[in-house]
């Protein structure tokens, strides 16, 4: 009988033993996911002389399925390390900018998730200004906005600039210089 009950006090002191390196594996685990987090390159919002920032959100990797309906997968299938998403009014103009900035690990997974978003672009506007590696344009009448979308260096944007009051006529040339001369701002921080 007291064999049996050394036995599970053995058994005990295992199972104690192996809950404490369980907990300290996961928590050093933790502890390097936020080291490799904060050693990111952190793209924050940009000062622009004709636009206010309004609004600013930083996702981590883990945070993105929240903000793309569960989509997160393709992101982290590319190595997405974050996406800082930042609103813009203009000062003098009925125009918001809304910026995505997806931080990757490599220039090709920053090329890779361009081609993804590139996919579904419709009547892409072809022979523009090219920024960074790789660009692309397009007007959407239904939301009132130009999309621009590009890749530099291990980084993916895209920005659209909606107009008010222009849903289902579509966005003025004047917006689509305006977007275009932001994106360049922007492409320059990268």
């Amino acid at each position: 009988m007291r064999r049996g009950a050394n036995i599970r006090h053995l058994v005990v002191r295992a199972l104690i033993l192996c809950s404490a390196l369980w907990i300290s594996a996961c928590a050093a685990r933790g502890r390097i996911a936020r080291l490799v987090t904060s050693a990111a390159t952190t793209v924050g919002p940009f000062s622009h002389p004709d636009w206010t920032l309004t609004k600013t959100q930083r996702l981590t990797a883990n945070d993105l399925w929240m903000e793309h309906n569960g989509g997160a997968g393709i992101y982290v299938e590319r190595g997405c390390v974050s996406e800082t998403l930042a609103d813009y009014t203009h000062r003098t103009q009925p125009w918001t900018i809304r910026s995505s900035v997806f931080d990757q690990t490599t220039p090709a997974g920053a090329r890779a998730l361009f081609d993804y978003y590139r996919e579904s672009v419709d009547d892409e506007i072809r022979g523009i200004e090219p920024i960074g590696q790789a660009t692309y344009l397009w007007k959407s009448s239904e939301m009132g906005a130009w999309i621009v979308g590009f890749c530099k260096g291990k980084h993916f944007v895209e920005l659209s600039l909606a107009e008010k009051g222009s849903a289902g006529r579509g966005p003025s040339d004047s917006a689509r210089e305006a977007l275009f001369d932001f994106a360049r701002r922007l492409a320059e921080t990268l």
